[in-house]
């Protein structure tokens, strides 16, 4: 144990020790007390740079630049703001909110970015749908598929 660790444990304990001394006896304060204690500990050593920076290498790197094709697409829509009606300024402002919840936490694991899937897809469907109708189509039709095959193949691969 981390001495980081011991030392929570201990003011965990004394707290419940407090606790029980001042009449406690229910379970569910002593749960809840536990339960913050915990968390708290777990949460003060999970934002440590090298932790950071691990996950970003081997989970958040990957997921934006898999995506990249998918990414470009929906940020080069959102440069549209001020041209975008009411319900895809709001999908906009869905995936800058649905961003740091993502990364709120530091483990930045692949499961953790699916709140960002949502918004990050309509996004980039409304800019490929729109590119579709320019004279470059053929160009933008290459691209969204080859952004789209390209990593497909890549994991399919990588998970052989």
């Amino acid at each position: 144990m981390a001495a980081q660790e011991v030392a929570l444990e201990r003011q965990t304990c004394a707290i419940l020790f407090r606790f029980r001394a001042a009449g406690g006896v229910s379970g569910a304060p002593l749960f809840a007390l536990r339960s913050v204690g915990s968390l708290y500990g777990y949460a003060s050593i999970n934002w440590t740079p090298e932790f950071v920076w691990m996950r970003a290498k081997d989970s958040a790197l990957p997921f934006v630049g898999s995506m990249a094709v998918i990414w470009a697409a929906a940020i080069a829509f959102t440069w549209r703001w001020k041209r975008l009606p009411p319900g895809q300024r709001l999908i906009v402002a869905w995936l800058v909110v649905s961003l740091p919840g993502s990364l709120a936490g530091g483990h930045l694991s692949w499961h953790y970015f699916i709140q960002v899937m949502g918004p990050l897809a309509l996004l980039a469907a409304f800019a490929i749908e729109r590119a579709l109708d320019s004279p470059i189509r053929r160009w933008v039709a290459a691209a969204a598929i080859a952004g789209l095959v390209a990593p497909m193949v890549g994991w399919g691969v990588f998970d052989l």
